[in-house]
């Protein structure tokens, strides 16, 4: 079986407060329909070709049209939110499961400060490449798991794709990393395709998701990286966050996809080998 998974980041570069990665699987040929969809939208509320949700909150780009039909700013942004939503709603009805791994910045970085976390062999040291790591993870151990339970002897081969951006280093370094410090994934693991996202809507659909995640998190997060609301009733938005708990299993090589039942088994069985 192949399947692809859309992979995009998000971050609040007001606040900084939480840098957001999230990723969901396409299967073969199911995205034909959410294309189409996507396209009809675009059309329908003047974006002809392309939605980017930077441009949506600052009513420029394609959404520039607003401010010239609305003398009020905020009246605007208020109706490049209504078009937002139903975009979203595209998303919400194709019943896909987006997810996607939220890093609270203030606590990676209290983290990052100290030397002996520095030295750890387990930690990575840019906050961009952990979150896109643990994001790909989600989505790679979510398939592992599947795979083990229904037919291991075919592992599905995922493909991923992301934006051509500046911050597509990140995803490859991320990417490149995971098969050498996880090689349970290496058999899931195809390839990671750059794109114009421009051209592709699943993409342009990667960084609304994405955005979204991030606002929910921003809207419901506390200092230790908790998330008051991990999942919205009646959403398909699934986050992990990377709390104070986390990153310090992570320092033991125990990274954040890993349930804590999981962790508690490990544990177990180190005590049986000592």
């Amino acid at each position: 079986m192949l399947g692809t998974t859309y992979i995009d980041e998000s971050e609040d570069e007001v606040t900084h407060k939480v840098f957001v990665a999230s990723g969901f699987i396409v299967h073969g040929t199911e995205s034909n329909d959410f294309r189409r969809e996507w396209k009809k939208c675009l059309k329908r509320t003047g974006l002809k070709d392309y939605f980017k949700n930077s441009e949506c909150m600052a009513v420029d780009g394609r959404f520039d049209f607003l401010r010239h039909k609305y003398r009020d700013i905020e009246a605007a942004r208020q109706a490049a939110l209504k078009i937002r939503s139903q975009f979203d709603a595209i998303i919400q009805e194709s019943n896909m499961t987006v997810m996607a791994a939220a890093m609270p910045i203030r606590l990676f970085k209290e983290f990052d400060s100290k030397p002996e976390v520095q030295r750890n062999p387990h930690w990575v040291r840019n906050y961009m490449v952990a979150t896109i790591q643990v994001a790909i993870g989600m989505v790679l151990d979510e398939m592992r798991m599947l795979t083990e339970q229904h037919n291991p002897e075919y592992p599905p081969i995922m493909s991923f794709i992301c934006d051509k951006s500046s911050l597509s280093k990140y995803v490859s370094e991320a990417y490149d990393a995971l098969p050498i410090k996880y090689p349970t994934f290496k058999p899931y693991m195809g390839e990671l395709l750059n794109l114009d996202d421009t051209r592709q809507p699943l993409l342009q659909a990667a960084d609304l998701m994405a955005a979204i995640c991030r606002e929910m998190c921003m809207a419901g997060m506390d200092d230790e990286g908790r998330l008051l609301k991990p999942r919205v009733a009646g959403s398909i938005y699934k986050i992990k966050a990377c709390t104070r708990e986390a990153l310090e299993e992570a320092l033991k090589g125990n990274p954040p996809w890993v349930s804590k039942d999981e962790i508690k088994k490990r544990r177990q069985d180190r005590r049986r080998t000592v």
